[in-house]
């Protein structure tokens, strides 16, 4: 996760240096095996800069997935009406338009990175006034952003091991009917 979200043209630059290096890295090398010294050198960055704004490689790639979402969403947002969209078929459609990110992730072994972004599912919610799509119970409130994150990341998972052939539309009906037993 992104420590602080930056402020200055050269934080911005540097993130996304480190972005593009990582994704560089990721064509030949199994994430495990790549180091901070490694991604910061294929940068042109010093380590010191890595550290300013992440504690961990994969970080990196959750960062960028979740800046990549956010910039889909708003497209999303403004070409249709707010009220008549549906978020999770989003989702599902953002992913079918990013499996070689998704292959990525799923050669890395690192699909747990989804799963534990509940943080950037609340955060998403915030910033874009969702969630009044996201009604729960008091009781029920501390838990909803890691079911919906381990439940989106379960069908993603499974979507790759079957070969990832099912379009978004089915993904989101197989959602739907798993999650609120609607089946289409």
């Amino acid at each position: 996760m992104l420590k602080y979200e930056p402020l200055n043209t050269n934080s911005k630059r540097s993130i996304r240096m480190l972005v593009v290096a990582l994704l560089r890295l990721l064509e030949n090398k199994n994430i495990s095996k790549i180091t901070i010294s490694e991604l910061t050198k294929e940068a042109g960055l010093v380590r010191n800069t890595f550290y300013a704004h992440f504690d961990k490689i994969e970080d990196i790639l959750i960062y960028d997935i979740f800046e990549k979402y956010k910039t889909y969403l708003e497209a999303e947002l403004e070409t249709g009406n707010r009220e008549d969209l549906d978020y999770d078929y989003m989702y599902f459609k953002f992913w079918a338009e990013n499996k070689p990110l998704l292959k990525i992730i799923s050669d890395n072994d690192i699909i747990h990175i989804i799963a534990k972004a509940g943080d950037y599912i609340s955060a998403v919610c915030d910033d874009y006034n969702l969630s009044e799509n996201c009604e729960v119970s008091e009781l029920a409130s501390p838990f909803v952003d890691n079911f919906f994150a381990d439940t989106l990341a379960s069908i993603l998972r499974k979507w790759i091991e079957l070969g990832m052939t099912h379009s978004a539309e089915e993904l989101n009906r197989i959602y739907k009917e798993l999650t609120i037993g609607r089946n289409g």
